[in-house]
């Protein structure tokens, strides 16, 4: 299998043809985060990790992870102007990891918004190109889609993401 091929799944593919992990136990992919040392001198290092995973069925070689925190214990410090549109601004973004044959091959970003009622791929920012600013593309959003569902979502994410107006553009590879 290639990369597109393997993007391919992931954008085509339906809740129903992946099996999700009882997340009760270890994930087994741990990250580790160099934090502050919470007031006093020095640094602690902190473990962080997925809190989902799921298989796909017809492949048992792809699996997801989700839920890793792109900034651990920094919440407060995430601010997006478009987040203002809801009730509850506050936002917490997070990783989907795309692994084969245990490596990681793919990974997007994911923002849990609205106190945590629904889920936006991480948009792009002008930083990339001002075509690009708080775009996201149609992998993206099929992602999203994918693990809100696995995740006991029902297309929560598809307003959400109408709600702050992203454009949703063509995959770029």
């Amino acid at each position: 299998m290639n990369l597109n091929e393997l993007r391919q799944i992931l954008t085509e593919s339906r809740p129903h043809q992946w099996w999700k992990l009882d997340a009760t136990g270890p994930l087994y992919r741990n990250g580790w985060v160099m934090t502050s040392g919470g007031g006093r001198e020095g640094h602690d290092l902190e473990v962080t990790w997925h809190h989902e995973a799921a298989v796909y069925r017809d492949d048992i070689d792809l699996t997801i992870q989700w839920g890793m925190d792109m900034d651990p214990g920094d919440d407060d410090r995430r601010h997006f102007d478009w987040a203002e549109k809801f009730i509850n601004p506050k936002v917490h973004p997070w990783w989907v990891d795309v692994f084969w044959r245990g490596v990681l091959v793919d990974r997007y970003g994911v923002v849990s918004v609205d106190g945590g009622h629904g889920l936006v791929p991480f948009p792009h920012t002008a930083g990339e190109s001002p075509d690009w600013h708080n775009a996201v593309t149609e992998r993206e959003v099929a992602v999203v889609h994918l693990v809100d569902h696995l995740g006991g979502g029902h297309d929560r994410s598809v307003n959400y993401i109408q709600q702050v107006g992203f454009r949703v553009v063509p995959d770029q590879d």
